[in-house]
């Protein structure tokens, strides 16, 4: 095998694989890799989602972070151009007993399953 580094538009390679990055946090591909994604017609974005389904969000898409809806004491910590945004399905009945001990623990559970599952997507 061998191995080389060149410059230039990466769509325009003529190689067997070409590397890509998407580092950890970073939400939607962009440099090389989203230039790669939009060549392959969105096959690197559509890897995060089936990642993201396997994992049980239900639904999953991608879109550039609008600056206006962090909250003031955020502003600083907010580091990427985009985000993904996921759904969770929590059972459904137990929300319906609201105000209830069970209202309060399927809400909890979903939550940290939710989170543990976002933590594994990246």
């Amino acid at each position: 095998m061998k191995v080389r580094v060149e410059q230039g538009d990466i769509t325009q390679a003529k190689a067997h694989a070409i590397i890509v990055n998407l580092f950890e946090g970073v939400t939607s591909p962009g440099g090389g890799t989203g230039a790669v994604d939009a060549a392959l017609d969105g096959a690197v974005s559509q890897l995060i989602k089936d990642k993201a389904r396997d994992l049980g969000f239900l639904e999953v898409g991608m879109t550039a972070y609008d600056h206006r809806y962090t909250y003031q004491s955020k502003k600083d910590w907010v580091q990427f151009p985009h985000v993904i945004c996921l759904a969770y399905e929590q059972d459904f009945e137990p929300t319906q007993t609201i105000p209830s001990i069970d209202a309060e623990i399927v809400h909890s559970s979903t939550y940290r399953t939710e989170g543990a599952a976002g933590l594994e997507l990246g």
